[in-house]
């Protein structure tokens, strides 16, 4: 038997909010060292489909807010003192909103134990490729598959190969970046945006009834940047404006995946399109779903529908603990507790690899300046000369993502953290921050939690995000 959790995953996206309630079980197994798996999980209440309040452009409506996440906590039956884990996701352009930061850490104090308090446009890609099954589909073919997650406001893209995130970035491209009211007219134009209305002399502006075949211009531009990006262009000009990170190296794929809203529209596109169908949403939304369709669905490339598109999101934490034995790590303990660090696995041939430190450092900067945890299993008991290796590749790792004043975390399954923690010592200035623990196993997709020793125990805390 296993215990059961009940966890809350908070969607806060740029055209939507959405709240889900789950009950996780966790399984401890008990062999030569603790561990715990999630057996069962069990959505349990979905909240309506909210659109995300602003009382600006640049600002979240906090209060109003609030009240949508304390009316679903009510309706789901749940008081956040009721709430063991789960995470909170702030995406798109909600994420650049002047007050997100603040809004976050009110809803992480008052709603409960959370896993991600925020996400930048790296993560919210490989989140979106989580939650829309893309991890899991790369497990099943030898290519690399491709998700597009098309919001409000921006597009996420993501690329994994055999369940891992390789590759995350984003542009401005979305369904809300304009605008209409009831009569037609435009209310909104993303700044953004501007530069390729002007180059394509498309006569769209703030307050003007544009006509069909103007929209459906733009919309067609936008989606084919996406088309270049999956052919091994590098989007051109106007993919180059939008980008928000930094671009990726050409590379072509074969198989493809979209989610977000937009999505829908991608997969099931409108018959014509006509101002009945875009008032529906007063967006862009439906026209950029039908151009991606047509250009994608008519192409070579293998298009996969996942199981979830707008409704790929995070539903919560699943949460274990361990216990392990102080004698056999290697730390510095004023820098605990921390606490939601996001963990790197890595595979068990990559310090072999005569590339293994660029490998590492790539898989690190997808978080750019974030404190992150490295896992591995590591031989049984490596000799000097293989800890010697294990170690250069990872203070290289260090080195080549200019990480100086972030301590290094290092996670082992196999039970040599003091060993590889003193190598490593030797490695970085005497004032360099390390811990290194062992007897962990992690999976995929995980955070960390890690507390200060008491007497010779350390206690840690494995948080896995789950989607639905």
């Amino acid at each position: 038997m296993g215990q059961t959790f009940l966890n809350v995953g908070i969607d806060i996206g740029t055209t939507t909010t959405k709240i889900i309630f789950s009950r996780l079980t966790i399984t401890e197994q008990v062999h030569n060292l603790e561990k715990a798996s999630i057996t069962n999980r069990e959505v349990v209440y979905s909240s309506a489909i909210y659109y995300t309040p602003l009382n600006s452009p640049s600002k979240i409506d906090a209060l109003a807010l609030s009240n949508i996440i304390k009316k679903e906590y009510k309706l789901a039956g749940f008081s956040p003192s009721d709430i063991h884990s789960g995470a909170i996701i702030i995406t798109g352009e909600t994420a650049r909103r002047e007050n997100a930061s603040a809004i976050t850490n009110a809803l992480s104090l008052s709603a409960g134990k959370f896993v991600v308090a925020a996400a930048g446009p790296e993560l919210q890609a490989i989140l979106s490729g989580q939650g829309a099954g893309t991890a899991l589909m790369s497990e099943k073919t030898t290519d690399k598959v491709i998700n597009f997650d098309i919001g409000g406001s921006t597009t996420k893209v993501s690329v994994f190969f055999d369940g891992q995130a390789e590759i995350p970035f984003a542009f401005d491209i979305g369904g809300r970046l304009i605008k209409f009211s009831i009569d037609r007219s435009i209310t909104y134009i993303s700044p953004r945006l501007m530069p390729i209305i002007n180059a394509l002399n498309i006569p769209l502006y703030l307050g003007c009834h544009c006509n069909l075949a103007d929209l459906y211009r733009l919309c067609r531009q936008l989606a084919s940047i996406l088309l270049d990006y999956s052919s091994g262009g590098d989007g051109g000009i106007y993919g180059k404006t939008l980008l928000i990170t930094d671009a990726p190296l050409s590379q072509q794929y074969r198989t493809i995946m979209f989610s977000g809203g937009v999505a829908e529209y991608i997969y099931n596109p409108v018959a014509e399109i006509s101002w009945r169908n875009i008032l529906k949403f007063y967006d862009i939304g439906i026209i950029l779903g039908k151009c991606i369709n047509e250009l994608f669905m008519s192409s070579t490339f293998t298009i996969i529908k996942p199981k979830e598109t707008i409704k790929a999101t995070v539903i919560g934490a699943g949460i274990y603990s361990m216990s392990i034995s102080g004698n056999t790590v290697n730390i510095d303990e004023e820098v605990l507790p921390l606490r939601n660090i996001p963990v790197i696995n890595l595979p068990g041939n990559v310090f072999s690899l005569p590339n293994a430190s660029a490998f590492i450092a790539a898989k690190m900067a997808v978080y750019k300046d974030s404190l992150v945890a490295i896992a591995f299993a590591g031989p049984k008991s490596p000799s000097y000369k293989e800890l010697k290796i294990i170690a250069k590749c990872l203070a290289d790792a260090y080195h080549l993502t200019k990480l100086n004043k972030q301590p290094i975390i290092i996670v082992l399954e196999h039970d040599f953290a003091k060993a590889l923690g003193q190598t490593l010592r030797s490695l970085f200035p005497i004032d360099k921050k390390i811990v290194c623990i062992d007897k962990i196993i992690v999976q995929k997709n995980s955070y960390i939690d890690i507390g200060r020793p008491m007497e010779n125990i350390l206690p840690v805390i494995i948080k896995t995000l789950n989607f639905h």
